[in-house]
């Protein structure tokens, strides 16, 4: 499925383990957790390039987890240069 700001929701997540999102796909990815808007520790815009995102454990203390994206301004870009998100990863470590 291809989507712009695509939506995910988790359930029964572990509050006391650590989490990383990791996104790839081209430009931006305004990535927010639970309403929230978190800061990257790795940011690369290209094309399947990564983006990593550590997850605060305060945002999962419930073990409910929605993660969905901020549409940049890009109105003035023709779409196939528009950001995009291809993949998104919720890794649990240890």
């Amino acid at each position: 499925m291809f989507q712009f700001t695509p939506t995910l929701e988790y359930n029964d997540l572990d509050p006391d383990s650590n989490y990383l999102i990791r996104v790839s796909g081209y430009g931006e990815a305004l990535l927010r957790a639970n309403g929230e808007r978190l800061k990257p520790t790795k940011y690369e815009k290209g094309f399947e390039e990564f983006k990593e995102f550590p997850l605060p454990k305060n945002l999962i203390k419930d073990g409910q987890l929605k993660i969905s994206f901020d549409k940049p301004d890009e109105e003035h870009l023709n779409w196939r240069k528009q950001s995009r998100v291809t993949d998104v990863w919720l890794i649990k470590q240890k």
